[in-house]
């Protein structure tokens, strides 16, 4: 929390790249998959609040005259990302859960920061994201549930988990959202 709080303007530009970025991906969902019309309406659903949310966020960060900044690779993305399998249907999969787990991940942190930023007004905005996505990335679990047998989604999502895990033990705190 030190490093986030430390280099806050770079964490909120973070955050807006992530939330734009989740709104692409929730498109490319739309996109790739339109013959799940389940998934086409979960995914639409949420591309529009992660739109809606980057503009909540790049709205404080003008207040604030916080840049936004050029997008990075993010290391911990990349690492995750890696792992993803090349097969159709094993790809499908993953993406599926590769997005759940990053959207419950980023819960956790907006749940921190809406317990421990030392700021009020930041405190507050970050407890209307906690509430704001705090299903997304349970959407995302049940949407593989409904295309893929619960055992497969389970036994893969848990190695995603161990994944995620281990890159989460091997990129340095730096302050960024992840």
């Amino acid at each position: 929390m030190e490093k986030v709080v430390a280099n806050f303007p770079l964490f909120v530009a973070d955050h807006a790249a992530n939330e734009r970025k989740a709104c692409a991906m929730c498109m490319d969902f739309v996109v790739r998959y339109p013959d799940h019309p389940s998934l086409v309406t979960t995914a639409s659903r949420i591309a529009a609040e992660e739109l809606s949310h980057f503009r909540m966020v790049y709205e404080e960060m003008k207040k604030y005259d916080y840049p936004l900044l050029p997008d990075e690779k993010d290391v911990y993305i990349r690492k995750i990302l890696s792992h993803v399998r090349t097969d159709p249907k094993g790809r499908f999969m993953d993406r599926l859960l590769v997005c759940s787990l990053i959207e419950m991940r980023g819960i956790e942190r907006f749940e921190i920061l809406s317990q421990q930023h030392p700021d009020h007004h930041w405190r507050e905005f970050y407890t209307k994201f906690y509430h704001s996505e705090k299903g997304h990335g349970h959407a995302f679990y049940h949407e593989a549930l409904k295309i893929f047998t619960p055992d497969d989604v389970n036994t893969r999502f848990k190695a995603l988990l161990e994944i995620e895990g281990q890159a989460c033990l091997e990129i340095p705190a730096t302050g960024r959202f992840h």
